[in-house]
């Protein structure tokens, strides 16, 4: 859940990560396990370093792509 709210899509734009993680934290123990969702909100900090990362690495190819597609 976390990896589709936070990634663009066709059909959406990608959410913030602060408002990914409080979706995820509101749906805890109705949609999500609160063990889970605990375990992530303790590593939140390595998450979105992981996250800001990959954009890093995959801006040039996104940027590249939109080009081609104009």
């Amino acid at each position: 859940m976390f990896d589709a709210l936070t990634h663009e899509r066709l059909y959406k734009r990608a959410w913030p990560i602060d408002e990914a993680m409080a979706e995820i934290h509101r749906e805890s123990n109705q949609q999500f396990d609160p063990g889970v969702v605990e375990a992530l909100l303790r590593v939140q900090s390595e998450v979105q370093a992981i996250q800001e990362g990959r954009r890093e690495q995959n801006a040039p190819q996104s940027i590249a792509l939109a080009v081609s597609l104009s």
